[in-house]
C-alpha cells in the first residue's frame, strides 16, 4: 500500500538520504520538505526521524547527558522579596 500523497511517508526516502548524509536536525530537515511542498506536520516528520535516531549512539548519549550547573543546583531556592503587605503580613494587625 502506497502511501497517500503528501504525507511525511512520501518523502521518507529523501528523509533517509538526508539523514545518511549526516543531516540529523530534524527542524532542518523538516523545513527542507516544507521547500519541497511538504504540507504536514513536524510530528510526522519525527515519527519517521525517530527510530533512525535510537540507532545512534552518539546521539542517544549527547541527549542523556544533563548536566546541571553547580552554581545553579547548589543555590536554595527562595521566594522574591515582597513588601510586608504584599506577603499577608501586615504592620499593624488590625488591618
Amino acid at each position: 500500500m502506497q502511501p497517500p500523497p503528501g504525507s511525511a511517508e512520501t518523502f521518507r526516502e529523501y528523509l533517509r538520504q538526508g539523514w545518511d548524509a549526516g543531516y540529523r536536525n530534524g527542524r532542518m530537515l523538516f523545513d527542507d520538505l516544507r521547500a519541497l511542498g511538504y504540507g504536514g506536520t513536524y510530528k510526522a516528520v519525527g515519527k519517521i526521524l525517530s527510530p533512525w535516531r535510537l540507532g545512534n549512539v552518539a546521539f542517544e548519549r549527547a541527549a542523556n547527558d544533563v548536566t546541571i550547573p553547580v552554581s545553579v543546583a547548589s543555590r536554595p531556592h527562595r521566594a522574591p522579596d515582597l513588601p510586608a503587605d504584599r506577603r499577608g503580613l501586615a504592620d499593624d494587625p488590625a488591618a
